[in-house]
This record gives structure tokens, sequence and C-alpha cells, in this order.
């Protein structure tokens, strides 16, 4: 067998799948693993693939013919059924800033701002931050999620978009994402304490081999869904946990030469034009 499939399924029509090896289940005593999803474009049910959802499971694919009958009650990851009720939790997503994200508007930069997928369905994101592919963004996203272990839990999905205000209406850009596994970031469970928060790659692409398009620094807290947390998220200043230093940066512009017209009429009054904010915070931006 050279690939399998896993599909997601909507009535008799597959909407989305996973593909893979054999291989990659190889292990007779497995953990729970978090598959990414890609939408089947064929019954084009699912639109784009950063909507196709990822997918929990435990499965072990053993070869009878080479290794005999499985033991499997031998081994603990088949000992005890699945839970069936999950504990509720609360996370908050301490969201500091991006950067190198790929630009989306013709002049090079675009209006970045993030969403995080919420298990309840409501739209949570930040502001938009304009002209910027490195936004400081200090901003503290609160969601509830429902798991066993932290070992298990679904990860955290940071949706990284362009922000377009149109003549009618607005409009935004996938610009990537960042799945974050909260065990494998910096967590602080249980506590209002604010972690050093760590660089997490942003991927336009859905396989594991997908190159960065960016990252983002964020951290987390996690604790139960009846915590009453010290400071609401909206009167988290996030800056307060940056030290920073001012500094003055003087730019001397000596002149431009060999400049080309974009169109038919030439260039009259050329000008230079700087983009500081990824250097400064969003109220200073």
């Amino acid at each position: 067998m050279e690939n399998i499939y896993i599909y997601l399924m909507d009535g008799g029509k597959p909407i989305c799948f996973w593909k893979g090896k054999p291989s990659d289940f190889a292990d007779p005593n497995p953990g729970y693993k978090w598959l990414t999803l890609k939408a089947d474009k064929s019954i084009d049910k699912v639109e784009n693939d950063y909507e196709a959802g990822l997918i929990s499971l435990k499965l072990a694919i053993s070869h009878k013919q080479r290794n005999g009958a499985e033991n499997w009650s031998q081994y603990d990851a088949w000992k005890k059924s699945p839970p069936r009720r999950l504990a509720a939790w609360k996370v908050r997503a301490h969201i500091y800033q991006c950067k190198d994200i790929p630009s989306a508007d013709e002049d090079g930069s675009c209006d970045p701002f993030i969403s995080i997928w919420n298990p309840d369905g409501k739209d949570i994101k930040t502001k938009s931050i304009t002209d910027s592919l490195n936004p400081i963004i200090y901003e503290v996203l609160e969601v509830y999620y429902d798991y066993d272990d932290i070992k298990n839990s679904p990860p955290i999905i940071l949706n990284i978009w362009d922000f377009d205000d149109e003549l009618i209406g607005s409009s935004k850009d996938y610009l990537g994402r960042a799945v974050i596994y909260l065990k494998d970031a910096s967590t602080q469970l249980m506590n209002d304490d604010i972690l050093e928060p760590e660089w997490h790659d942003i991927k336009l692409g859905f396989d594991e081999s997908s190159p960065a398009s960016g990252q983002v620094l964020v951290a987390f807290t996690v604790v139960n869904d009846d915590y009453d947390w010290k400071v609401p998220s909206k009167y988290l200043d996030l800056s307060k946990y940056v030290e920073c230093q001012e500094y003055n940066v003087d730019i001397n512009v000596l002149g431009l030469r060999d400049l080309q017209s974009f169109g038919l009429m030439p260039i009259k009054k050329p000008f230079v034009k700087f983009r500081v904010k990824s250097l400064l915070p969003p109220e200073k931006a």
C-alpha cells in the first residue's frame, strides 16, 4: 500500500481528505495525532484548504504478513476507550507581533490582522495594522477549548489576513497561518502569569514541508473554564511586558537615479517614503 487516505464525509461525499504513508502509523502504541485536511476540489463543497480543518485520531497499521497477528491489548494506547467527556478550558493568546509576512497590495505592503480559530464559530480577531509587513500588534485573544489532556489538545490556529477597505464594503486576502500546539509553545497553566513569547512559523501551504512565509510572536495562558481572570483581556497592555529603548534615526537621502515610469507620463516629482510602523508600537505607528 503506497498511500492511505482519510476522508471527512458529508453524507456520502468526501469533502475533505488527508493523504499520507502507512509508515506514518507504524507505531503499534501510538498517541493521538492531529492531521491537516485539504479540500477535495473535485467535490467543491469546501472552497479553500484553510477551511478544511483538522482531525484528531489514534491509528496503528501493522503488516500482517511481515509482523504476524498483532496483540493490540498489550499496548497502553488500546487499553482504554477515548474519554466520553472533555474538560473545558479558557485559552488566551498573547499576540505581540509578526515579521516577514508576505505583501498583498500593489505597493508591496499589506494591512494585516490575525484571527484565531474559535470552536464556537464567533469571529475573534485583532485590529488591522496598516502598511506593515512586520506589524507590532500587542493584543490578547481569548477562546474556549475542550480537551482531556494538553498533550492531545487541538492546536491553536492563527490565520493571518490582509484587510482591503474598498469603495463598497471590505474584503480580506489570506496570507497564511500558524498552527501551534500548546504543549510545544510558551504556555502558562492555571494562572494569569504571562510567559516570554516565542516565534512560530506562518505557512501559506498546508504540508509540514511547506516553507515559512513569516513568523508570529505569541505566548499562551490556559486555565479552567470557571477561572476568574485577574485582569480582563481588553485591559491587558502587552507593551508593559516588553523592554524597549527609544532611538532617533537620521536618514540622509542623497539622490535618486535611473528612475523608470510605470506609465506613459514621465516622472516629474519623485519622493522617498519610509515605513517605520514595524519599529513602533500601535499607539505611535
